[in-house]
């Protein structure tokens, strides 16, 4: 969605692909009235009155997201693997048990490592396309994050890394597949803008976790965004059920904080009042500045943006697909198989982990917004595990826990730390070395018995994301896991499932 739209091409179909075209979705008169009364009085910009024609009368260059087309899929169908691999079925199965549904009910949809946000452009002040941007660059200062910007408009691709601080060291990519990888690996937000014939085509895409509208703050542009964000919410609702529906959010970009936050206001209260879903109102940056930017992609042709998702999913469930030919000789048995579900966050937004204190998941959430992170807690995802306070100070990243025998167990995720199994190995060395004070300061730790054929180590856990990179220690002793994240019914969830 650029700066401006034709609205003699809304409600046709477009030569370039087999997308319908869109156009905003009427309001009713009692709404019309209440949403004039509420952003213009009697002003110069106050709405005619109500057409039933349903034809839509604006001035202003409102972005338009509606399909004029029939879905030919059922909303039901959307985002259902047919076939599932062992991960995937034991995630099905273990979400079906928590939701009190049946799986045939559940659809499972593989998400990406990074969050997905789609961003659509409303009704903004100066060059809009340079406020995508800056949305960016102010998410990653406020997340603390490191946010991909795909820009896939206008005949052109690129992809910037961005964060609050210093710009990423990292090498730029001749190929769209080495910057894909590239995303998988450093960011934790990818945001998407596309032209605006492909957003409805982005709409249908499942892993999409939120959907961001940014407009300005004067009284036309809070007008359009209310009904843009209104129109997207009438799409979504012929799609998902209300919990597998992307979060939706509006900024307001561009703007002094006094008049972010009356505009703020009156779109919070008017998305309360006539929308029935959650609709995060934020003030955004009020003018463009410079923050860490690098650029490691950049093409003449506008790429498709599902082929974008499509790539980071497959990265993420690539080690899925590894172990097989490993352990052929002794398969998954799918009755066999333990194991808890952790909900996601994204990366590094436990300030406890960081600071080394222990946070332990507590018992499954009811809804995805609810978030404890992967790092809050390992030992969640290992059955009959719990967590212990303590940890090996030489070994940052390990988790410690016990089981209910007492016995000690070490765990590590390879997504939290680099060298995760020398990791474990020093952790256990510094228990062996450290028992006396272990038992001292966990009570509910077994004392190791004094038959030498009895195994008195730590039992190690290695929970992976690329296990077919860890082939040579699956006979070692160590634990193997591999990682899925998933979505099942409404709830985004890290999955752990045994391998050895």
């Amino acid at each position: 969605m650029d700066d401006i739209h034709d609205d003699s091409k809304q409600g046709t179909h477009t030569p370039e692909g087999d997308h319908p075209s869109m156009r905003l979705v009427s309001i009713d008169h009692d709404e019309y009235d209440a949403l004039a009364d509420l952003f213009l009085g009697d002003g110069e910009l106050a709405p005619e009155a109500f057409d039933d024609s349903g034809e839509p009368n604006h001035e202003t260059h409102t972005p338009v997201l509606q399909l004029a087309g029939e879905l030919e899929e059922e909303a039901s169908a959307l985002g259902v693997i047919e076939s599932l691999e062992a991960t995937d079925q034991h995630a099905t199965t273990l979400m079906a048990e928590l939701l009190g549904d049946s799986e045939e009910h559940l659809g499972l949809v593989r998400l990406p490592e990074p969050s997905v946000e789609l961003v659509v452009l409303g009704h903004l002040p100066v060059r809009a396309t340079l406020w995508a941007r800056q949305y960016a660059c102010s998410s990653a200062k406020e997340r603390g994050e490191v946010v991909a910007l795909v820009r896939a408009a206008s005949g052109s691709t690129a992809v910037d890394l961005i964060t609050g601080r210093e710009p990423e060291a990292v090498e730029g990519s001749s190929e769209l597949d080495g910057a894909i990888e590239t995303m998988h690996e450093r960011a934790d937000r990818v945001m998407l803008r596309v032209d605006e014939r492909h957003e409805p085509e982005l709409l249908e895409r499942p892993e999409v976790e939120t959907i961001t509208v940014l407009t300005g703050a004067d009284e036309a542009a809070v007008v359009a965004s209310y009904r843009l964000i209104k129109t997207i919410e009438v799409s979504l609702r012929e799609r998902y059920a209300d919990e597998e529906s992307p979060r939706l959010r509006i900024a307001v970009m561009g703007a002094s904080r006094e008049q972010g936050e009356d505009a703020r206001e009156k779109l919070q209260s008017a998305v309360d009042s006539f929308i029935g879903r959650p609709v995060e109102v934020v003030i955004g940056s009020g003018r463009i500045d410079a923050t860490g930017t690098v650029n490691i992609y950049r093409d003449t042709r506008a790429h498709s943006a599902t082929d974008i998702i499509k790539g980071l999913v497959a990265l993420a469930h690539r080690a899925e697909h590894g172990p097989a030919g490993v352990v052929e000789t002794r398969p998954i048995d799918l009755g066999s198989v333990h194991g808890k579900v952790i909900d996601r966050a994204p990366r590094g937004s436990d300030p406890k982990v960081e600071s080394g204190e222990d946070t332990a998941a507590s018992t499954p959430v009811e809804s995805s917004t609810v978030s404890p992170s992967l790092r809050a807690g390992l030992c969640a995802m290992i059955d009959g595990v719990r967590p212990i306070e303590t940890r090996c100070p030489k070994a940052p990243g390990v988790e410690m826990g016990m089981d209910d025998a007492g016995q000690l167990h070490l765990l590590v995720c390879d997504a939290d730390s680099d060298a995760a199994l020398e990791r474990l190995y020093t952790a256990q060395s510094w228990a062996r070395d450290h028992l006396g004070l272990l038992l001292r300061a966990e009570p509910g730790l077994r004392f190791p018995s004094s038959d030498p054929r009895t195994e008195t180590d730590a039992v190690m856990h290695l929970i992976s994301q690329e296990p077919a990179a860890l082939r040579s220690i699956y006979d070692t002793p160590v634990r193997m896991y591999a990682l899925a994240r998933v979505r099942v019914g409404g709830v985004i969830a890290q999955v752990a499932t045994p391998l050895n």
